[in-house]
């Protein structure tokens, strides 16, 4: 599997999970507080063991670099998309702001859990 294989996948599972996940959140009236990370977390993890199990390996630093700024573009524009979406959007400096710092606390999300991710599947080729 390529990296584009990768980003193909991330993108086909994650927004249709967040948006299920969202949807649900409204429907049975909950703050859905942190269900962005519960979402992403999982989805990040799954894909990464995808394309390691389909190639036998873990990510060379130049995929991991791609992979992890791909996943991390394709979740900002997520977010840009709900947040344009929403009937009580944010505009100007506040947008920036929240974008700033939940982008930020996501790239360090995605980059802990892809070598999260890839200690785990060398643990199990080392036990197995």
């Amino acid at each position: 599997m390529s990296i584009t294989g990768l980003l193909l996948r991330f993108l086909l599972l994650y927004p249709p999970l967040l948006m299920v996940a969202g949807l649900a959140a409204r429907y049975f009236d909950f703050k859905p507080s942190g269900l962005n990370f519960a979402i992403l977390l999982p989805s990040v993890m799954v894909v990464c063991q995808w394309f390691m199990k389909k190639n036998g390996r873990c990510f060379t630093n130049g995929e991991q670099r791609v992979a992890v700024l791909g996943m991390w573009g394709i979740d900002l524009l997520v977010q840009l998309l709900g947040i344009a979406a929403s009937p009580s959007a944010l505009r100007g400096d506040v947008l920036i702001f929240s974008m700033a710092l939940v982008g930020s606390l996501h790239l360090i999300a995605i980059f802990m859990f892809v070598r999260l991710t890839g200690r785990q599947m060398k643990k199990q080729e080392l036990a197995g």
